[in-house]
């Protein structure tokens, strides 16, 4: 099993599971607000939304990991440096492949959809190729001091968030406080779950001279950063999930599954609170590419299996 899981993860299709994932939590978590109705936001309407989220997330992750191997020392050595460059090859050509299958899937979204994913895809781009030169060396957006895992977050809440909204049968709409919201929460759970890998990197960062929240901070103040991103992520969980939908369909809200579904977030808030309390600099690749990143497929499975009985008994 565990060699399964570290194939999965350093081929990227564990991250690529946990992107799709959230994105059709958001879907469905988007159905009780008004003007979003379940024809919608259907499963079937979205499949192509899904799948490019899930290959084009296969693809940017493995490509930057092909490109981060050249500029790595050829001494340096990891679980996952040595899986990459062991495989590069084969990596290479599912990359190429998820590429393809991505291309065809985009376009067949809608063309606010597109804008959004080609904005998200440049920011990708800009992430890992460098565009600007700074003391005779070129650089990359994540070279920029304490800018790396805000883009992540970024590019992440567009895709699973923005991209859901934009379905074009909804359009136009009125953007509702209930959306802004919903980003944000994407948001701040992702940048959360993404600040502890510069607690993993903290030394190629500082050999490459890439300045990041850790270093600023130092190990243990970056965790409680963290945490308490996610503590932010869990009263805006609440408000998302049981303050509002209370306050606007009082009757149907105790009829609805909405607290269950906090009890998911909830969840896994609190796992990542306890994980990334245990990481240390010495800590396995595995708690970061596989334990971190399954966090947001077990909350996202979880959510969705209630979201699936409440709708398949409504």
């Amino acid at each position: 099993m565990k060699s399964i899981l570290k194939h999965l993860s350093f081929s990227n299709i564990w991250i690529g599971l946990a992107a799709s994932l959230l994105c059709l939590s958001n879907l469905l978590s988007l159905r009780w607000l008004p003007n979003m109705e379940m024809t919608q936001l259907s499963i079937f309407g979205s499949k192509y939304l899904l799948l490019f989220v899930f290959f084009a997330t296969t693809a940017a992750y493995t490509f930057i990991r092909l490109i981060g191997l050249r500029e790595k020392h050829p001494n340096a050595s990891s679980e996952m440096i040595d899986y990459v460059r062991a495989n590069k090859t084969l990596l290479s050509i599912w990359a190429i492949l998820c590429a393809l299958i991505t291309g065809y899937c985009f376009y067949k979204l809608f063309m606010v959809q597109m804008i959004i994913i080609l904005f998200a895809g440049l920011l990708s781009a800009l992430y890992a190729i460098p565009i600007y030169k700074h003391k005779n060396e070129w650089h990359s957006l994540r070279q920029i001091p304490y800018l790396k895992t805000i883009l992540v977050a970024l590019v992440w809440s567009l895709m699973t968030v923005s991209c859901v909204l934009v379905y074009a049968d909804m359009y136009p709409v009125i953007v509702r406080p209930q959306h802004v919201l919903l980003f944000f929460i994407n948001f701040i759970f992702i940048w959360a779950l993404t600040i502890p890998f510069d607690i993993r990197d903290m030394e190629y960062d500082k050999e490459i001279e890439v300045k990041t929240i850790s270093h600023l901070l130092g190990v243990e103040k970056t965790k409680w950063f963290s945490i308490g991103l996610l503590i932010v992520y869990l009263i805006l969980s609440f408000m998302f999930y049981i303050y509002i939908p209370c306050d606007i369909k009082y009757q149907t809200f105790f009829r609805s599954f909405n607290l269950a579904v906090f009890t998911a977030s909830l969840a896994g808030g609190l796992a990542a609170i306890f994980l990334i309390k245990s990481i240390t600099t010495q800590s396995k690749e595995s708690v970061f590419t596989i334990e971190l990143d399954g966090i947001i497929i077990a909350q996202s499975v979880f959510m969705i299996a209630i979201y699936s009985v409440y709708y398949f008994f409504k």
